[in-house]
């Protein structure tokens, strides 16, 4: 059965050679057939649901989640902050104030600022360097294989966060098939349940991005102004709409296949 998680960002060949690594005392027991270990390793939305696409563009794909916009924009926001905070940092109560205010101006100033006739509060366009950069996280698919022999339970379970690994007390259960749905459940709820490496559930995550991308848009077309028109600007929209309408179903997709299990 397949399910979603947020993991760290890793390419195609580290998971690989993690998985190499990982089975590579069980292939001494089958010898020189070792070929017949079948790897399932971590794959991205793209690379399960579009295998067909080249590893070049798999791995532009895989740069290019709206979880790693998210994550970078939000790193550039904590970065602002942060520095706001050393400049108003230190000093008596009255000097502290007067920087406190000076920042708290600059804010405003940046909420109500116009600049040729458009706001300039928008969030800035990604340079082809920021696109490229390695995300920390990445959206990922994994699985999990279960199998009732006799009165024994066999399952798989991937390398995930710890704080999402199978519940101990499910060895001490007698009856097996309870063990087998409550591992099913515990991994498909796994989906919309905060781990360390993603605080936020994921719809919560898209959530935001298309809260954020619908206001940049509507104070984009309130300007009729025709040297406003940013073309560049409109190609971006479109590509970060499509991302979250492509992902969204993509994710659908795989919970369908939870679905039938």
């Amino acid at each position: 059965m397949p399910f979603i998680t947020i993991e760290k960002w890793k390419s195609q060949d580290d998971r690989l050679n993690a998985q190499k690594a990982a089975t590579k005392e069980p292939s001494y027991c089958i010898g020189t057939r070792s070929d017949f270990l079948e790897s399932h390793i971590m794959l991205t939305l793209d690379e399960y649901c579009n295998p067909a696409l080249s590893p070049e563009d798999l791995r532009s794909r895989n740069l290019d989640q709206v979880i790693g916009r998210h994550e970078r924009y939000r790193q550039k926001r904590d970065h602002a902050i942060q520095k706001q905070a050393r400049v108003i940092d230190g000093g008596d109560v009255s000097v502290l104030l007067e920087k406190l205010w000076i920042f708290l101006r600059a804010c405003v100033s940046q909420l109500y600022e116009r600049k040729d006739g458009k706001s300039v509060h928008q969030r800035p366009k990604e340079t082809v360097a920021q696109k490229h950069q390695l995300p920390e996280s990445a959206i990922y698919v994994n699985q999990t294989w279960i199998w009732k022999v006799g009165e024994f339970a066999i399952m798989t379970q991937p390398s995930v966060d710890s704080s999402l690994s199978l519940p101990g007390f499910l060895s001490d259960i007698s009856d097996k098939r309870i063990v087998i749905a409550f591992a099913l459940k515990h991994f498909v709820e796994l989906f919309d349940k905060p781990s360390k490496r993603a605080p936020r559930p994921i719809l919560k995550i898209y959530e935001s991005e298309l809260s954020v991308i619908s206001e940049e848009v509507n104070r984009y077309v309130k300007s009729a102004v025709v040297k406003d028109i940013d073309i560049d600007q409109e190609k971006a929209f479109i590509h970060q709409i499509g991302d979250l309408r492509e992902e969204l179903s993509m994710i659908k997709s795989v919970l369908a296949e939870q679905e039938e299990v």
